[in-house]
């Protein structure tokens, strides 16, 4: 994930990583309901991250970074607008692209996925209040 930061950076800056959000948000919600639950959301974070060439955390690590984003919303009936996906997607992007912590060996893959959930659980540490 490490090469993919300055191109993630310049679509976080310029708004094209939010509207790439919406994009995969929209696929999601076909029908347009208007929200999308748990194993929804954690689909949409998944097409967001491949759709910018990044390794997905553990299900574990979304799972944390959602609930702390809102509470509870991994729970069963817990769902998300089309706003707060965009907005978590935004919020994990950003772990992922600003978080100073070291990074992971480019050649395995295992150890940048360990990587990036030491990034994220530090980030939601720092988070807490």
């Amino acid at each position: 994930n490490a090469e993919q930061r300055p191109r993630l950076a310049a679509c976080l800056q310029c708004g094209d990583a939010a509207g790439a959000a919406l994009r995969e948000y929209r696929a999601l919600d076909p029908s347009g309901r208007g929200f999308l639950e748990w194993s929804e959301i954690a689909d949409f974070l998944a097409a967001v991250l491949r759709h910018h060439g990044l390794a997905s955390p553990s299900d574990a690590a979304l799972r944390e970074l959602a609930d702390r984003f809102q509470p509870g919303v991994c729970e069963a009936g817990g769902r998300l607008d089309p706003r707060g996906c965009v907005c978590l997607a935004d919020a994990l992007l950003r772990c992922l692209c600003f978080d100073g912590g070291a990074a992971a060996s480019a050649g395995a893959a295992t150890a940048e996925t360990s990587g990036l959930q030491g990034r994220l659980r530090r980030r939601l540490e720092s988070a807490e209040p």
